[in-house]
């Protein structure tokens, strides 16, 4: 003889519970999957930069020593601190300035500087310093940065 009260299946509150940690789960997915998108759009932004600064130093690279010698504005002076003309990387305002060099309209959102330093390391070189700057719309990050340098033999 089967009881009456006997029942199966599940309560109200399993039903509440389990859809609770289901719930709980998907929100973290979610969030990981906003953060994933937005690691890989600094990602490229971050590639960008470099394939921009790359491109400006193989440019200069096919110049001869004397044209790239000519870009140097004197700056700072002559060796070394001639490469910290224009922006740096810790500059809450970038201007170019005092730059050598200035790129800003063949790439949209990125600014690339280019900063020369005639007889630096050592006389008859020129050492070359490239930053390549994109604006942020973000309240806590302005800009990303990304430099490099590079020294050319001479004469």
């Amino acid at each position: 003889m089967r009881l009456l009260n006997e029942q199966s299946g599940f309560t109200l509150i399993e039903v509440l519970m389990a859809i609770l940690i289901l719930s709980v789960g998907l929100i973290s997915l979610n969030f990981m999957q906003v953060s994933s998108v937005k690691g890989n759009a600094d990602a490229i932004g971050l590639s960008t930069m470099s394939w921009l600064a790359s491109s400006e130093i193989e440019g200069l690279m096919d110049e001869g020593y004397t044209a790239v010698v000519a870009l140097d504005k004197g700056g700072a002076g002559a060796g070394a601190a001639g490469l910290d003309d224009g922006p740096s990387l810790v500059d809450s305002d970038v201007s170019a300035a005092t730059a050598d060099r200035t790129d800003t309209k063949t790439h949209s959102g990125y600014s690339i500087y280019t900063n020369v330093a005639d007889n630096s390391p050592v006389n008859g070189a020129v050492a070359i310093r490239v930053i390549v700057v994109r604006a942020r719309d973000n309240k806590f990050v302005k800009y990303d940065s990304f430099m490099t340098d590079f020294v050319k033999g001479g004469q």
